[in-house]
């Protein structure tokens, strides 16, 4: 499990500087966020594809799945390094997030095999513990990004793409070593276990609308208000630190009980969009996203250990590959409707935390 909590870190520091990178690039060579906003939408056009691959009972371990899906990787945001053309930046930054979102259902794939050997409070503190680590390496992307590659968004693309590159000869030697994994998959198709709707499982929908929101408002807000890359980053570094921080209230029986059943997110994210609609100084707006990280990842920490016990890999990966193919269609309907309103689209990535955090059960089914 430690070694799968290094490599998705690895994956997730080279994702969080390449995504910066390429928002930025789009919107400073532009005199308008309308490129920016048709980058981040057809970012999930994939996403309606990826629920084909499981479609298929032949289905390939999250282990080789990923490992393939890195490999690809690699090769687009290669080109990418390369590209110039804004829309061929569009039509490889589309491919790319194709790999992307295989991963996104992998990567999970991965942690449930993992995660069957482990009680249900062992669960929940890998959880807790892996996306923790995660959120700081997506901090850190972008902070390491906007501070030494300042000037030159190319060389961020480079190197995330060699990164990229190690962790498909890391994950597929790994592949390699997992002799009985296809055996477990097997097993695990045999067994009729069918996806349940709940507020759970609707809620996955606006996780990924969330994030696209947030990684678009953010360079659009900070150049609107006449700031630069670096803003960018701090802000996008201290939404990591909300996440962070989230695992260590969400360890105590009694935040646990708070931000879960008592819904206390809502009202710590209605007071995060006060600050940033009424209160101008850079110290608010730096608390406000914050909270809205604390708050958004309290509830993936909550969502992603009850999927592991409530199904097996091949379901959860069926599941959450689903929820972004249906995802794609809201984040479109924000854009349109909110991608040149600078005064409020800031609001959005707010209000569907907020709407995650209300569909999530009071009390699960091992209470």
């Amino acid at each position: 499990m430690y070694l799968y909590v290094f490599l998705s870190a690895l994956y997730r520091l080279s994702c969080g500087a390449l995504i910066l990178a390429i928002n930025w690039l789009m919107l400073v060579e532009n005199n308008t966020p309308f490129y920016l906003a048709v980058l981040v939408a057809l970012t999930f056009v994939p996403a309606i594809l990826v629920p084909l691959f499981y479609k298929n009972k032949k289905q390939l371990s999250g282990l080789k799945l990923t490992s393939y899906a890195l490999l690809a990787s690699f090769f687009v945001s290669f080109l990418l390094f390369f590209a110039h053309n804004h829309i061929v930046i569009l039509c490889l930054n589309t491919t790319l997030w194709f790999f992307f979102f295989i991963m996104e259902s992998s990567w999970e794939m991965w942690f449930v095999a993992l995660a069957k050997k482990y009680s249900q409070q062992k669960i929940l503190q890998f959880s807790s513990f892996s996306m923790s680590v995660n959120q700081i390496s997506l901090m850190l992307g972008p902070v390491v990004a906007a501070f030494i590659f300042k000037h030159n968004p190319k060389e961020v693309i480079l190197m995330s793409s060699l990164i990229f590159l190690f962790l498909f000869f890391s994950t597929f030697f790994l592949s390699h070593k997992e002799e009985i994994a296809n055996e477990e998959l097997k097993e695990e198709l045999k067994r009729d276990t069918k996806i349940q709707l709940t507020g759970l499982e609707c809620a996955l929908i606006f996780i990924w609308p969330t994030l696209a929101l947030f990684n678009f408002m953010l360079p659009v807000q900070v150049a609107y208000h006449k700031g630069d890359m670096i803003e960018v980053g701090i802000l996008d570094a201290a939404m990591g630190l909300g996440m962070i921080f989230s695992s260590i209230l969400l360890a105590k029986k009694m935040f646990y009980q708070l931000f879960i059943q008592y819904k206390m997110s809502v009202v710590f994210l209605i007071v995060a969009i006060v600050f940033w609609s009424f209160l101008e100084n850079f110290i608010f707006k730096i608390v406000s996203v914050f909270i809205l990280g604390l708050c958004f990842n309290i509830s993936r920490i909550f969502i992603r250990s009850v999927l592991a016990q409530k199904y097996e890999a091949y379901i959860v990966g069926t599941l959450v590959s689903k929820a972004n193919s249906y995802s794609f269609f809201l984040i479109v309907i924000s854009l349109l409707i909110f991608y040149d309103k600078v005064s409020i689209n800031y609001i959005i990535p707010f209000a569907f935390a907020i709407l995650i955090s209300l569909l999530l059960p009071l009390k699960t089914k091992n209470g």
